[in-house]
């Protein structure tokens, strides 16, 4: 069986092309959640802006150490796209049903970046085993928050998205948060 590099295959450009993605989702990742918290607090339900101060963290923290790798190993550094951070200025939350409206928002940001994982990931193989394992903690990470957004989503519903079933989690998630419970993985329980 042949070894396939990307790199003398000519699927450098599309490879360094993923990467290039993942390195934007987490920048704008990182703009992204710090307005959802801000957003959060305004709104006085404080346990979600900490979670969305926890994601802001662990997104700026990944992207340091991912582009520390890209250099390293490749010799290589992303280029990033300023104009989209703009995007996260239209995000406000002022109402029960933009709040509800976040979390659909966030959900999609998060399952935006799973396809571009994937095929990193299987290009990444051939390439450098530290990137490799990388991007699947990444990945792995990215799945366990969709799968936490949607608990969350769910349990809000169960209560009919009301205003104390809101408010009693915030502060739950806030002692979570507090008691260093919750990890980059949302790993919040509110229900």
């Amino acid at each position: 069986m042949e070894y396939n590099n990307p790199h003398q295959m000519g699927g450098q450009q599309e490879f360094y092309s993923y990467l290039n993605s993942i390195c934007n989702f987490l920048n704008f990742g990182f703009a992204f959640h710090k307005r959802l918290a801000n957003q959060n607090r305004k709104f006085a339900v404080r346990g979600w802006g900490r979670v969305h101060d926890r994601q802001t963290h662990h997104d700026a923290d990944k992207l340091i150490c991912f582009e520390k790798i890209l250099c390293d190993k490749l010799g290589w550094c992303p280029t990033y796209d300023y104009a989209k951070l703009s995007e996260v200025n239209s995000i406000k939350i002022n109402s029960m049903e933009s709040f509800k409206q976040h979390h659909v928002i966030w959900k999609q940001h998060e399952k935006s970046i799973v396809p571009t994982l994937n095929k990193a990931i299987h290009e990444a193989r051939t390439v450098d085993i530290e990137i490799y394992q990388f991007l699947i903690c990444l990945l792995d990470k990215v799945q366990k928050e969709i799968m936490r957004i949607d608990m969350i989503c769910g349990s809000l519903e169960f209560a009919g998205w009301n205003t104390h079933d809101v408010s009693v989690k915030s502060k739950w998630l806030h002692e979570q948060e507090e008691k260093g419970e919750i990890t980059h993985d949302v790993n919040a329980n509110i229900g």
